[in-house]
């Protein structure tokens, strides 16, 4: 029997962030490292990981703070409009991600598993999936990623284990450092592709454990970030200097040089593209579930079937109007990297800030 209490638990929290981040990062990444060789998107992605996980502690420290919801903290904390501006950008955020995850899992799906199928038929398929999901709020959420986890992460781990053998040895060291290539302009984008990290601010209220809840937010980030890191150094190191920036979708084509003994399956990357596809789905139901808790707090009703259709409307309009993939990255890359989540580290930053003060000030 399921409870009704709008709770998820910690382990719920880890797989949901696990599986939001994975699956979109190893699709995503590769597109801010088309002037990159495989060393230095390698070390560059290394550095933006180590970011991520500082910038993740911030969060999760800062999350123990917020008692009941985060809009209301915002409000206390830093004034009505500007709790109601940074609402918004989330806002932009959440659904630049829904239109790009939609681009993508058309893209995905028609290029390497329905090749002879249409990408509209796709791109309603995952908007009507996303709509179930955030419909059912954050319990369902949750109950989705637990049973889906085991599903999902133990077959990639065994596909990357079984691409890893297919290394080469002349590959390994890809040759010497090019630190032109890692740049600013390369390395920001690729970290604002985890901007959405800081939704966990309005998410924490809803953990069962918040302490528990913050360790459970920092695992599934530390195991996502170190799968994606693995994953595009096997590919480095099966496809050399230019294997990452030579594909569009480095990670699924590495799946064609997975095998298992007795050749009882020959097309792996079909299968690990239907995995990255569910992961997909997972990221396009939480933007839409955000965008639902952020338009409560600014629209009163916001919210429910008919909102959830008009969203869902709206993002295809918005991915048909992109025209293709490059185009959609272009977009979630300028508004995010240079807006969104440079106004989103800030709040956080000053926020904590405030905290210090505050508990300096009752000492």
């Amino acid at each position: 029997m399921f409870s009704g209490n709008e709770k998820i638990s910690p382990r719920q929290l880890h797989r949901l962030i696990f599986l939001d981040f994975f699956g979109k990062g190893a699709v995503l990444l590769p597109a801010f490292g088309r002037d990159m060789g495989s060393r230095e998107f390698c070390v560059g992605i290394f550095l933006v990981f180590l970011l991520m996980m500082g910038y993740g502690w911030m969060i999760a420290c800062l999350g123990r703070k917020v008692k009941s919801d985060f809009f209301g903290y915002m409000k206390e904390r830093l004034g009505k409009i500007t709790a109601g501006t940074m609402t918004v950008l989330f806002m932009v955020y959440a659904f630049l991600n829904l239109a790009y995850l939609v681009n993508i899992f058309a893209n995905l799906g028609t290029s390497f598993v329905l090749t002879e199928e249409g990408e509209l038929p796709l791109m309603l398929l995952l908007l009507g999936g996303a709509l179930y999901v955030a419909l059912g709020g954050l319990e369902i959420r949750g109950r989705v990623a637990e049973t889906l986890y085991p599903l999902l992460f133990y077959p990639l781990l065994a596909l990357m284990v079984f691409c890893g053998f297919h290394m080469r040895p002349e590959y390994v060291s890809f040759g010497s450092l090019n630190h032109s290539e890692l740049s600013f302009l390369n390395l920001f984008p690729m970290f604002s592709s985890f901007g959405g990290m800081v939704f966990f601010l309005f998410v924490c209220p809803g953990v069962e454990n918040k302490k528990a809840g913050g360790k459970a937010y920092l695992r599934g980030l530390f195991q996502a970030a170190l799968g994606l890191f693995f994953l595009f150094v096997i590919i480095g190191g099966t496809f050399g200097d230019s294997g990452i920036s030579r594909e569009t979708y480095p990670a699924v084509q590495l799946m064609t040089s997975a095998s298992l003994p007795g050749g009882f399956v020959e097309r792996w990357d079909v299968i690990f593209t239907a995995l990255l596809l569910t992961q997909l789905y997972i990221s396009a139901g939480a933007s839409l579930h955000y965008l639902f808790v952020l338009g409560k707090y600014l629209i009163p009703g916001f919210g429910g079937r008919k909102t959830g259709v008009l969203l869902c409307g709206l993002a295809l309009l918005a991915t048909l109007g992109f025209g293709s993939s490059q185009k959609a990255v272009a977009l979630y890359s300028a508004i995010n990297s240079f807006l969104v989540v440079p106004a989103g580290a800030a709040m956080v930053g000053i926020l904590l800030w405030i905290e210090r003060v505050k508990g300096g000030r009752r000492a």
